[in-house]
């Protein structure tokens, strides 16, 4: 597999968009839904941890982390203009010893990464076509807590899904989107040793699951 471009990746997520994300970032902070996503992580004892982000884009998520207490950060992603926009990111904001990044597909590199406390996969399984594969690799690294935001499963989505594949390889784009099901997100997590404690929803249509994933043993924020 072309670990550069996996599922179009590189091409559907070039510098120009990386480069509009960076600016809106660096204009407005972080969108209302990715606020509800820190502010989640936040609760679950973030102080000292290690964070993984596996599809980071240009970082802002775990940046902002980094300000409010974890202590470093590795960020994936299979785009490298989002790589370049994160890495540009962490030096205005005078965070470049603390993050690490990596251009490629986690699925495949997460066997030589190290463990972190905190993994997270925001809007990321929805761009990948083999769910298990990718979901594996992130639940075998946490040692704590591994976050996932994905769109919900219900007609609605799986239509709006399908037809923008339609568009898209009507426009000879290689990109295509997922509705995976949560269930087997469920299920492999559980597999490696985690069970769901959070369950919620994000977005202007409440379109976003959010689930927090525990490792077995593991004392909660409130212990």
């Amino acid at each position: 597999m072309d670990c550069c471009n996996v599922n179009g990746l590189e091409d559907m997520f070039g510098r120009s968009v990386a480069q509009g994300e960076l600016k809106a970032y660096l204009k407005k902070g972080l969108s209302k839904r990715s606020r509800h996503l820190a502010n989640t992580i936040r609760d679950q004892r973030i102080n000292d941890s290690t964070i993984i982000e596996v599809g980071g884009g240009i970082g802002s998520l775990h940046l902002e982390l980094i300000k409010a207490g974890a202590a470093s950060a590795v960020g994936y992603d299979a785009a490298p203009a989002y790589v370049e926009a994160a890495t540009s990111l962490a030096e205005q904001l005078g965070l470049k010893e603390s993050v690490e990044y990596h251009v490629g597909d986690f699925a495949e590199m997460g066997a030589s990464a190290n463990d972190a406390d905190i993994v997270v996969l925001d809007r990321v399984v929805c761009c990948y076509p083999d769910m298990r594969a990718l979901v594996t690799a992130a639940a075998q690294r946490t040692r704590r807590i591994c976050v996932l935001t994905y769109p919900r499963r219900n007609w609605l989505s799986r239509a709006f899904v399908s037809t923008a594949n339609v568009g898209l390889a009507l426009v000879r784009k290689r990109f295509r989107a997922y509705v995976h099901k949560p269930q087997e997100i469920a299920a492999l997590m559980a597999t490696n040793g985690l069970a769901r404690v959070i369950h919620d929803y994000s977005g202007t249509f409440r379109e976003w699951e959010l689930a927090v994933y525990r490792r077995q043993g593991e004392p909660s924020a409130a212990d």
